[in-house]
């Protein structure tokens, strides 16, 4: 058995807090019988949305207890249809990972539906590829690479880019590559049009762990089929002007002193997925969102045995 705690903001929180999104903000935490968190729920009742929930292997009970508990605020706030792990909860990590099976299960059984998901794949050690690299795709005739450095502010957390300075202060200076600095590759028509563009960035700039101090993310790769000016004939889909614009980028980000990258992109995106599996990197998990009618008739479900 266990009890289920509610970590409420104090009004100075709430005062500090962004936006209204964040102060409509619940944490619960499952208290098991010797004193220790066995597991939490995250949710906001006024989006109907449960941000993340975890529970210790050995105790779906409280599991359960944090699900019922969340939904029964959702439905209070007059919610009809709940969202789950529909998140950015982690840097680099949206949605509920498969390595959290035990979770996923608990949703699954309790009426939650697949929704959506993201697939994130990394490549370590990537600059052992680079003189392959540098030889990867090709351009349209009289297309021309604009290469930009990328300068991120740091000062603001709030703006979804970049943490504060001082989250960078506790890591070793051996650890702490170029923060806040990023390139960016365009792809440019001899009449000045936009083909595809690359934008990476340094890892750190989302998460000062310094197992991410060498590692660049991709944050965007975009080669429009109709080369940005609804003409076919000039695109540069599935003509290599992708691989030619992430291979400049990677290039440029390991003179910055980056070996590793990582990249992530929509669960059903499969020309992505074999597009940066061809290229070289691995799939390191997937993960998924889930929703679920909170009507009566949508709730009359058989509820699994704990």
């Amino acid at each position: 058995m266990c009890s289920v705690t509610s970590i409420l903001p104090t009004e100075r929180d709430r005062q500090q807090q962004s936006s209204s999104y964040l102060k409509a903000r619940r944490l619960l935490l499952a208290i098991g019988e010797a004193g220790d968190c066995v597991g939490f729920v995250d949710y906001n009742a006024t989006e109907a949305q449960i941000r993340f929930l975890w529970y210790a292997l050995g105790h779906r009970s409280a599991g359960q207890q944090l699900l019922d508990s969340a939904e029964k605020a959702l439905r209070e706030a007059g919610a009809t249809t709940a969202t789950a792990f529909d998140v950015a909860y982690l840097p680099f990590h949206k949605n509920l990972s498969d390595r959290l099976m035990h979770v996923r299960a608990l949703f699954s059984q309790n009426g939650y539906t697949l929704d959506g998901g993201e697939v994130y794949i990394n490549w370590d050690h990537y600059v052992d590829a680079l003189p392959q690299l540098q030889r990867q795709g090709t351009l349209p005739e009289g297309t021309e690479l604009r290469v930009r450095e990328i300068k991120l502010d740091l000062s603001r957390a709030e703006s979804g880019v970049g943490l504060p300075r001082s989250a960078y202060e506790t890591l070793p200076e051996r650890d702490q590559p170029t923060h806040g600095v990023g390139t960016e590759v365009t792809a440019v028509a001899a009449d000045g049009e936009v083909l595809g563009i690359c934008r990476t960035l340094a890892a750190n700039d989302y998460d000062a762990s310094p197992a991410l101090s060498r590692t660049c993310f991709v944050a965007w790769l975009g080669v429009p089929p109709d080369g940005g000016a609804h003409d076919k004939q000039r695109s540069g889909q599935g003509r290599g002007l992708g691989k030619r614009l992430l291979s400049q980028s990677l290039v440029q980000m390991q003179r910055r002193g980056f070996v590793n990258s990582i990249i992530s992109t929509d669960y059903n995106n499969f020309r992505a997925q074999i597009f940066y599996t061809n290229f070289g990197y691995s799939v390191s998990d997937w993960t998924h969102s889930f929703t679920k009618d909170l009507s009566a008739a949508g709730s009359k479900l058989v509820r699994p045995r704990l």
